[in-house]
Order: structure tokens, then C-alpha cells, then sequence
């Protein structure tokens, strides 16, 4: 395709837009798939404003509906390969995104939005959250950046590998990202990598407590500047353990609550419940002397039958 010039938008417009928004969002609802009605709020000459900065046009794929995974990743790799040769501080402006969002991916952007409303769009489109959050929250730079930190060129066969990953469930990237350790681009990879090993080495349910957890101990290795000294393999082995403890620590809590759940069934001299005791002692697979409260519990079953 052909080069175009970058384009942000102006002080004027921004400022317009961000104090009026309850009023604007109705412009949203009327006009889904076309976003020149912007042009009208200051003036057209006035909206957007022109850089130095050129990347090859390009053009995104419409979601079938909001958080499409599969739209999802392909116009997060179209963003990343298009814009990646940009500087950090164009990347990081709020008004650059606002520029891509009207002319480049306005519906793109409104078909991903869950609710069409002014609380939306000053989280999603005007990085009402602060810039760290934002860039993350926005509709489009959340796309851009869940590459932006997980590409990996060393993987030949598929250097996207961590960002598919990442799309798949957004949750095990988001709490790292909000967090200035993530400027860390190896350390997000080295995150990501004992994610799927874990994923691979056991059997559980991904939590969100689970990975809230596990951003707070990366944090604490930054705080006392181990990262500095440690490489990507070192730090993957390093938090895959982390991860693994705090998984089966969880899954060592709920074996326990279902332990003493049974035990009360069992004791309840109900042999309705006594059965129900029976399968969650089967179902605990010998955790602890559940095998033999399975005995115990069809021994009061068998002395209750008259």
C-alpha cells in the first residue's frame, strides 16, 4: 500500500471532545460507521494535525462482534508491523490513538465495544484511566501493545506465539501490564513462557487472583533488583515457580474446604447427604484418609438400612 502521513489530533479537538463527551456520544450512536462527524466540532482544518511521520497505509479487519479473538489478533499484528517504526512518545499520546480510531479504525473501534456509552468512551477512546492504564484499556493501543511486548522474533516459526497467548485470555498479560515492570520486555516474556509451561505441567482453572498474585512477586524481584542480573531463562524458571506454588496452594485450599464439607455430610446421619460426602471423598482422589472416609461413609450407610 501506499505511505501516509501520521496524524494527531489537535489540542482544540481533544479538549472538545473530552469535556463534551456525554453530549458526543449520541454522534457515536448515529453515525456507527463513519467518523467525519469529528471534523464538525471545531472545524475540518482544525481536527487533525500532520507529522513528519509516514508508515504504509493499511486497513483493519471488522470484529463480528466486541473482543473477537480472531479480529483481535489480526488487527493487533497489522497494528504492530504498520506502526512499530514510530517513536515511543508518538506511540504513547493519547491524541495520535484518537487520530487512528476516527480515520483509520472507527468502526473497527466501535464494533469492539461491549457498551456504547460515555463511560465507555472516556476509558476506551480518551485515556480517562492515566496514560499507563490507558494505553492498555484503549480500544485500539491495548491491541498494539499486547504485541508490542510479547513478540518474539527468536521463535522462527511463529514470533506471534506469546501474543496468540495472550489473546486467547487477555487476564494473563493485563495485571503485568499496568505495572512499570512491564517496561521490562523480557521480563513479560519470561512471564508468558512459565504461563504455558504451567498450563502444560498441570491441571487447573486460570484465576484472576492467580495471576494478580503472580504479578506482585515479579514486583518485589524488581524492587530488589534481582532482575538486573538475571536472563530471560533464569527469570522464566524463577516465576514458573513462583507460579506453581501459588496454583497449588489454591488447589491445596479447596481440597480442604471440600474435605470438611464432606465431613459435615457425613455426619449429618442423612444418607442423602452421606452419598453426596461419598462423592466428594471419590472425587478428591485419596487427598488425605478420603479413601478411608469413603469406607467409613458406606459402612453408616449399609448399618442405617433396616
Amino acid at each position: 500500500m501506499s505511505k501516509i502521513n501520521i496524524k494527531l489530533m489537535s489540542d482544540a479537538a481533544y479538549a472538545t471532545l473530552t469535556k463534551n463527551i456525554d453530549t458526543y456520544t449520541q454522534n457515536f450512536i448515529e453515525h456507527p460507521d463513519d467518523g467525519s462527524w469529528i471534523k464538525d466540532i471545531v472545524s475540518p482544518e482544525k481536527t487533525f494535525e500532520t507529522k513528519k511521520y509516514q508508515i504504509d497505509d493499511f486497513e483493519l479487519d471488522l470484529p463480528k462482534k466486541p473482543n473477537d479473538r480472531e479480529a483481535d489478533i489480526k488487527n493487533a499484528i497489522t497494528l504492530y508491523e504498520h506502526l512499530n517504526i514510530l517513536p515511543g512518545y508518538i506511540l504513547a499520546e493519547p491524541k495520535f490513538w484518537l487520530w487512528l480510531m476516527f480515520e483509520k479504525g472507527y468502526k473497527t473501534s466501535l464494533l469492539n465495544m461491549e457498551k456504547i456509552n460515555a463511560t465507555s468512551f472516556k476509558h476506551q477512546w480518551l485515556f480517562n484511566d492515566g496514560l499507563r492504564r490507558g494505553l492498555f484499556f484503549g480500544i485500539l493501543s491495548r491491541l498494539y501493545y499486547r504485541v508490542e511486548l510479547t513478540y518474539a522474533p527468536e521463535n522462527t516459526e511463529d514470533p506471534y506465539y506469546l501474543t496468540r497467548f495472550v489473546m486467547e485470555n487477555p487476564n494473563r498479560f493485563r495485571e503485568i501490564s499496568w505495572r512499570t515492570i512491564s517496561n521490562y520486555k523480557f521480563v513479560v516474556k519470561a512471564m508468558l513462557k512459565a504461563e504455558i509451561r504451567a498450563n502444560h505441567d498441570i491441571v487447573f482453572e486460570e484465576k484472576g487472583a492467580y495471576f494478580s498474585k503472580l504479578a506482585k512477586e515479579i514486583c518485589k524481584l524488581g524492587s530488589i533488583k534481582l532482575i538486573d542480573v538475571m536472563d530471560e531463562k533464569e527469570l522464566e524458571d524463577y516465576i514458573y515457580n513462583k507460579y506453581i506454588k501459588i496454583i497449588t496452594a489454591d488447589l491445596e485450599r479447596i481440597k480442604i474446604e471440600k474435605y470438611n464439607d464432606a465431613i459435615d455430610l457425613m455426619n449429618s446421619n442423612d444418607s442423602k447427604k452421606i452419598k453426596r460426602a461419598i462423592k466428594i471423598f471419590e472425587d478428591l482422589h485419596n487427598f488425605m484418609d478420603s479413601e478411608e472416609m469413603v469406607k467409613t461413609c458406606n459402612e453408616e450407610l449399609e448399618e442405617s438400612i433396616p
